[in-house]
């Protein structure tokens, strides 16, 4: 696999769905699991770094110029680890993302979790082109249709199956999962009875989700 920062030059290098229509002519061979490391390096990243901090999920050193850069990643999970690798990259190569004075990005989880943003909303714009990017560079729709394709209907083994496959979290899978399937359909995410998440098509009402209510043992 061979790619550098001159095969990003041409038409659509300044949007996340551009660049990585341009990585993958650079790369045609590309496999799932994506190496998003080794791509890293091979755009002018020098180095990734892991760190231990509750504040911050990732983040971008690089310089006015953008010639390089290094990426660092809170010490988690591999699957959200190669996420936010994806999205810190999706930063250094998007031309309009500009760093804070000191050359940096500092993303939070709440961060790496935005889909969209309003219109006047500079620095939320950029995340959410940041997470468009990852997105679509470790689930590439060449890549993850023909997986799609091998279930008649969506189901959620499937899907977890197919996350597994592509080494992303469910969530994230979960996203393209329902933007691809083409059926109507919602994954919700929960915790302790508590919603953390949603994941569903543009066609999905919320008051067509249905409750459900755990039940408790019969008591002896």
């Amino acid at each position: 696999m061979a790619l550098s920062r001159m095969d990003l030059d041409g038409k659509g290098a300044g949007s996340p769905e551009g660049l990585v229509t341009l990585i993958l002519k650079a790369v045609p061979d590309l496999e799932a699991p994506v190496p998003i490391d080794k791509l890293a390096r091979q755009l002018d990243i020098e180095d990734i770094q892991e760190f231990d901090s509750e504040g911050f999920e990732g983040g971008l050193i690089t310089d006015t110029a953008r010639s390089k850069g290094v990426i660092l990643t809170r010490r988690s999970h591999p699957f959200r680890r190669r996420f936010t690798i994806g999205h810190e990259l999706g930063h250094f190569l998007i031309p309009t993302h500009i760093p804070n004075a000191e050359g940096r990005f500092l993303c939070s989880r709440e961060d790496m979790r935005r889909l969209n943003a309003a219109e006047n909303d500079r620095r939320g714009r950029m995340e959410v082109e940041a997470n468009r990017f990852s997105s679509l560079m470790l689930m590439p729709p060449p890549l993850l249709r023909p997986y799609l394709k091998q279930s008649r209907e969506p189901d959620i083994g499937h899907m977890a199956q197919i996350a597994g496959k592509f080494e992303v979290s469910k969530q994230a899978m979960a996203n393209a999962y329902a933007h691809y399937q083409g059926e109507i359909l919602a994954f919700v995410f929960t915790k302790g009875g508590r919603v953390l998440s949603r994941a569903s098509t543009s066609n999905f009402r919320s008051s067509w989700c249905i409750t459900v209510k755990r039940s408790r043992p019969a008591r002896s």
